[in-house]
């Protein structure tokens, strides 16, 4: 399978105050004349891959109506948690694309179709719909479009998102209410994930058709992988591959899978991450165990109380204040309410600070012993 090449950019995006941000990752992807700009978090991993299927087909289905003269620029956004942010946008206008040619970046202008959509309500379906009713309707689309200002988060800054020209976000949804049976069709192809260049071998991979992503096991002898499904989902956000035990598979923001390396024909989920705060949570660590069942933590860095937020697959508790119960913990532990005899500090105080001694006393051994032996190294090359 020939593997993917595109344009990747990290771009910093102030979250909260200028002391904490976030890096959000920016693809530029071309499928012949589908030229797509995808935004997205760290988290949001799978988002390049799946625009990437909609770009395979979105550029069948340009071909199938020779409407090749025109470029049409898709821009896939991340979810910044606003109504609006939700809708799909349709206009006609000049864009801008990036490109590496001869190992340096090139920027080019364009002028054609402008779509933007929302990562969080992508569907292909419904994407594949909206570019057949802009190839159908160009001449509307010139005559009617506007201006529309849109209410995001302070910290977004790109002009794509906050003015967008279009015609009425009331006629692009009865666009969308529309039949098309040669996007039915297209739906009906098997399109599988991409491969992209610098990007290891995965545990799981799968395929896109008939509006679900159907998952299957890589590491298996059979000729044909694929034939065997672990798990069919009609919505992906995210993969976290763990190389030696299995995959978590993201449906959304708050729902994931577990998929176990070892025994390939079972998924263990779904998992509920219950809070109304998920927007301002980003993933930074993990730790995991899949035998005998899936025993997970996944830490989020919370940047609107500025702290850790640690969330249990075992009983799917979510702790919002982990640094705070954290600093508890160590507290609790070495300024008891248990004094001794001479009412200075607490017997775990003292219990804590010997075994510092201790283990500096064992460290230092340990240091000694090593430098003499790379003494001795040094004479034996002598």
């Amino acid at each position: 399978m020939k593997r993917e090449k595109w344009l990747f950019v990290l771009v910093l995006c102030g979250i909260a105050n200028a002391a904490s941000a976030t890096s959000d990752q920016v693809a530029y992807i071309q499928k012949g004349t589908v030229y797509m700009k995808v935004v997205s978090s760290p988290f949001e991993n799978e988002m390049a891959h799946t625009a990437t299927i909609f770009g395979d087909l979105a550029q069948e289905l340009v071909h199938e109506l020779a409407f090749e003269d025109v470029p049409i620029f898709v821009h896939f956004s991340e979810n910044y948690g606003n109504i609006y942010s939700s809708l799909y946008t349709l206009g006609y206008g000049d864009f801008q694309f990036y490109k590496i040619e001869n190992e340096s970046v090139q920027k080019y202008d364009f002028e054609g179709l402008k779509l933007v959509i929302n990562y969080s309500s992508f569907n292909i379906e419904i994407a594949l719909k909206l570019i057949h009713a802009a190839i159908s309707n160009v001449e509307y689309i010139k005559a009617n479009q506007y201006l529309q200002q849109f209410s995001l988060p302070y910290f977004v800054t790109d002009p794509d998102l906050l003015e967008r020209v279009s015609i009425s976000l009331l006629t692009v949804g009865q666009y969308l209410e529309r039949d098309y049976p040669l996007v039915r069709k297209l739906m009906e192809k098997k399109v599988y994930r991409p491969k992209f260049e610098n990007v290891g071998k995965t545990n799981f991979s799968y395929y896109f058709q008939n509006g679900n992503y159907h998952f299957f096991s890589t590491f298996t002898s059979s000729n044909k992988p694929d034939s065997v499904v672990n798990l069919v989902l009609s919505e992906l956000k995210a993969l976290l591959e763990f190389p030696n035990y299995g995959t978590l598979v993201f449906s959304n923001d708050s729902t994931f899978f577990a998929l176990n390396k070892r025994n390939h024909t079972i998924a263990s989920g779904p998992f509920y991450i219950h809070t109304n705060r998920l927007m301002s949570l980003d993933l930074i660590d993990y730790t995991f165990d899949f035998f005998p069942i899936p025993n997970i933590k996944l830490f989020f860095y919370d940047h609107i109380a500025h702290q850790r937020v640690l969330f249990l697959t075992e009983n799917e508790q979510l702790i919002l204040d982990y640094d705070s119960l954290e600093l508890k913990v160590v507290n609790d532990f070495l300024y008891d309410e248990t004094k001794d005899e001479t009412g200075v500090g607490s017997r775990n105080t003292v219990y804590f600070l010997l075994f510092l001694l201790l283990f500096s006393f064992l460290l230092n051994i340990l240091l000694v012993a090593q430098l003499r032996k790379n003494k001795e190294h040094q004479k034996k090359i002598k």
